[in-house]
């Protein structure tokens, strides 16, 4: 059997994210009413017999930190491998953020030397997908690659914000471009990367260099010549949250039946931290449709097409139409919330609107 080994990046900064990173990094931005996103990513890899987990994080990490807790949710309280998350990087003479992906890969290299797993799966942290690794490592042994890279060919993605490959013929990866002005194809990188543990022990030992920053741009773009670089296609339902549309987006979508088997049902479990709610209490002179409403929330008013998180409160006479509405909020009487995002915490006062679009919801941040 060829063993795995997970390596997550998270932590980055996003300008496009802001409203909802002032507290909490992307990996632990709520989303699909009780879940963050960091879930999918680990659920993926514990589906996948994936046992030996690092995390690495940057900017806001209490929150993230708080939700992973030791891994026991995912299976990863082990005494053997288990859940491993590396903070920003710290010695005796300095304290450092990371610079970028390949540096955050360097400064830890010596859990990968010590790991013992045949292969490596590096992921991202801000994307919602349901793939079982253990498919892309046996394309990747059937191909003979050296690095395989998962892509999925897109049609509704803003393309200057994702990673672009071309691929020839036989699914070798030809070109490689992150954030391009003018997209030469449609085949969006999802930041997926599958390699033997050697062979990425060996790249960062013999290419990286004090200026190496970025995994893509710095070592992969720049030596793509020097190795097989194979493409797995996906054609499952993959969202990568980079802005606060492609996130509104991605929780209304949610809502779809269709869309919900894949996410929740296929692949195994989605799993996150289990939190003590009473079921959730829609009142009899209450309305809701076509909305997630979990566990916690008390539902006095009206709800429709609307993400509802855990211990929502909904007063009487509040009408909540095509909304998120994120852990603990409360929607005060008589108020009426459209197209908008409502911070974890957030108390909206009594007769209160808040109207947005769907093009531009409206953010109410937590303070």
């Amino acid at each position: 059997m060829n063993t795995m080994m997970g390596f997550i990046l998270t932590g980055g900064e996003n300008v496009n994210m802001k409203e909802l990173l002032l507290k909490r990094s992307i990996a632990s931005i709520p989303i699909g009413g009780k879940y963050r996103l960091i879930d999918f990513v680990m659920s993926n890899m514990v589906n996948s017999k994936i046992h030996n987990v690092a995390i690495t994080t940057q900017f806001q990490f209490r929150s993230l930190m708080d939700h992973l807790g030791s891994g026991k949710e995912w299976d990863l309280d082990r005494k053997r491998g288990g859940l491993f998350i590396f903070p920003p990087f710290l010695s005796k003479d300095s304290s450092l953020w990371y610079t970028g992906t390949a540096d955050a890969i360097y400064r830890n290299l010596i859990y990968i030397e010590r790991s013992t797993q045949d292969y490596v799966v590096i992921a991202p942290d801000d994307s919602v997908y349901k793939l079982n690794f253990q498919d892309v490592v046996a394309d990747h042994i059937e191909t003979k690659a050296d690095i395989t890279v998962v892509y999925k060919e897109v049609h509704d993605e803003n393309l200057q914000l994702l990673g672009i490959v071309e691929l020839d013929e036989y699914e070798r990866i030809i070109g490689f471009e992150q954030y391009p002005e003018n997209p030469k194809t449609n085949n969006a990188s999802m930041g997926i990367y599958v390699m033997k543990r050697e062979l990425l022990l060996q790249m960062m030992y013999e290419y990286r260099t004090p200026e190496t920053i970025d995994f893509v741009n710095d070592i992969l773009v720049r030596n793509l010549q020097d190795f097989h670089i194979h493409g797995y296609r996906f054609q499952g339902y993959w969202r990568p949250i980079n802005t606060i549309q492609a996130y509104y987006n991605c929780n209304m979508e949610m809502k779809s039946p269709e869309i919900g088997i894949r996410l929740f049902r296929s692949s195994g479990p989605l799993y996150t931290k289990i939190k003590d709610y009473h079921p959730a209490y829609i009142g009899k002179n209450s309305d809701v449709l076509n909305s997630i409403v979990p566990e916690g929330c008390n539902i006095l008013g009206n709800v429709y097409n609307s993400v509802l998180f855990r211990g929502v409160a909904v007063k009487q006479g509040a009408r909540v139409m095509d909304s998120i509405i994120l852990q603990d909020a409360v929607i005060g009487e008589n108020c009426v919330i459209e197209n908008a995002i409502i911070d974890k915490n957030y108390v909206v006062p009594d007769k209160t609107s808040v109207i947005g679009s769907k093009e531009n919801p409206a953010i109410v941040q937590r303070l």
